[in-house]
């Protein structure tokens, strides 16, 4: 029979070998670096996102991730284009590098057949800011489910892709129209313009099932653009789509300096906001140019992106929330949000969250904000150097990759990350002598997108598991040999 003292004396050496377990591999110097302006990392060297600095991070941020899809017009990019998703301290959560020439736009969270997916486009980009390519929908496990190309001749363009609650893509498209622009505008009887449309798509087969084109509802002269010989002309340039619970859509054209509610039965429209022609009277400050991202709010009220640019027409852009009175037909300010000396020449967004916030992103300027109802900056982020988003959202994502942890050992530590995984709060060391025989040594604290590891001597086989923050498994690495 065991003494009291003996009992003693083996529940000390437990704890003793259980500290030893724990202290058998430590948290390593951080090896993942955005060093000129773009991350790189050893378990993922295929992965070179841009970084983001953020400035502001306070409490009351609405949940969720940023959302980013990284290009440059001009100038050198720093990291590779391609969708990003970063948290609130910036750390690269998923990223997905397109091939060479292609850039993306309009990367966001969706639903499709009642399942979270994610949506963006992807292509060329002409001088005049008109997209050539297609449309993806990935699952939470980022497996393509579908792309999506325009028909009836036209090309998708990069400035919408709305998944309906029917589950079709309403998309702009384009495609050049030789006109005679003589009678109109004083253009040339030979001139060629960038008919930009709406389609409705079926995702499963590709149909177009209804076409929405501004040529038979808006006449030319409500552009503040002028033919320029040698060019196509974009009177209109269309640039974002969004429905009402009737199936209306609104419909914003930067050229026209115009957001439009159009009936979806007819084509035809309720009413024009803005612009040369508005239907409605613009009280003090509602006055926009050259705007984005027109959607309607529950209440009633239209939010957009107020570029102001280019060529300019105000001192700042702004996010810009219209309350509508129908029955004076008068449109009003709600809300207003600027951010000190950004001016966008092109692009942007104003996102509505479910709190109350308002997400901002800024467009051809590098930036993305956040911003209370009563116009606190509880948020505010930027890239390093050039690259500009077409667009930025705030969006809840989970994310379960079906490929496993990634887990490279250079001189002697572990490197771990997880591509697209949005649940790992802690990695597990498992090491031993062969590939079969392997004990934990403990856990660590996830670091970001890439953990490093010293393990102090173990080994020399060692696998990781990724563990959320109940401690249950997500998923294991590959065992591998240091």
């Amino acid at each position: 029979m065991a003494t009291r003292g003996s009992c003693a004396v083996v529940k000390r050496l437990v704890h003793i070998l259980g500290l030893l377990a724990l202290l058998a591999f430590a948290p390593a110097a951080a090896a993942q670096t955005n060093s000129g302006g773009a991350w790189a990392f050893v378990s993922s060297p295929r992965l070179h996102p841009p970084s983001v600095r953020i400035t502001t991070n306070s409490a009351g941020t609405a949940p969720g991730y940023v959302f980013l899809a990284p290009i440059v017009a001009g100038g050198r990019m720093l990291g590779s284009p391609g969708p990003l998703i970063v948290d609130n301290q910036g750390n690269p959560i998923y990223s997905r590098p397109l091939p060479r020439g292609l850039k993306a736009a309009n990367f966001r969270a969706q639903t499709y057949r009642g399942q979270p997916v994610l949506t963006w486009w992807q292509g060329t980009i002409s001088s005049q800011g008109i997209g050539n390519g297609t449309d993806v929908i990935l699952d939470s496990s980022y497996h393509v489910v579908a792309t999506i190309r325009a028909g009836n001749g036209y090309t998708a363009d990069l400035h919408e892709f709305l998944i309906t609650p029917q589950s079709t893509a309403l998309i702009s498209a384009y495609k050049p129209m030789p006109l005679n622009l003589t009678g109109c505008c004083h253009g040339p009887r030979n001139g060629v313009l960038w008919d930009s449309v709406i389609q409705e798509i079926d995702i499963s087969t590709g149909r177009v099932l209804w076409q929405w084109d501004p040529l038979r509802h808006v006449r030319l002269r409500e552009s503040y653009t002028v033919p320029v010989s040698g060019m196509t002309w974009d009177p209109y340039h269309l640039n974002s789509i969004d429905l009402d619970s009737a199936g209306n859509l609104l419909v914003s054209m930067r050229n026209t300096w115009a957001v439009y509610k159009v009936r979806r039965a007819t084509g035809g429209i309720y009413w024009r906001l803005g612009g040369k022609a508005t239907s409605f009277k613009l009280e003090p400050g509602v006055r926009f140019a050259w705007q984005h991202d027109a959607t309607f709010q529950p209440n009633g009220n239209v939010a957009l992106f107020d570029d102001e640019a280019a060529p300019k027409v105000g001192p700042l852009s702004r996010g810009l929330v219209v309350r509508l009175d129908t029955v004076h037909r008068a449109a009003h300010v709600a809300a207003a949000y600027t951010h000190p000396d950004v001016l966008a020449g092109s692009q942007g967004s104003t996102q509505m969250l479910p709190n109350g916030n308002v997400f901002q992103g800024w467009g051809q300027v590098p930036y993305f904000s956040e911003y209370t109802p009563d116009g606190r900056l509880v948020f505010d982020g930027h890239f390093h150097g050039e690259d500009e988003s077409y667009r930025a959202y705030r969006m809840p994502w989970v994310g379960r990759p079906t490929h496993g942890p990634a887990l490279v050992i250079r001189a002697s530590t572990l490197y771990g990350s997880w591509n697209g995984e949005t649940g790992i709060a802690r990695w597990e060391v498992l090491a031993g002598p062969n590939p079969t025989q392997l004990s934990s040594l403990g856990t660590v604290a996830s670091q970001g997108f890439e953990t490093t590891i010293d393990p102090r001597g173990s080994g020399p086989y060692f696998e990781l598991r990724a563990l959320d923050a109940a401690g249950r498994v997500l998923g294991s690495s590959a065992v591998v040999h240091k």
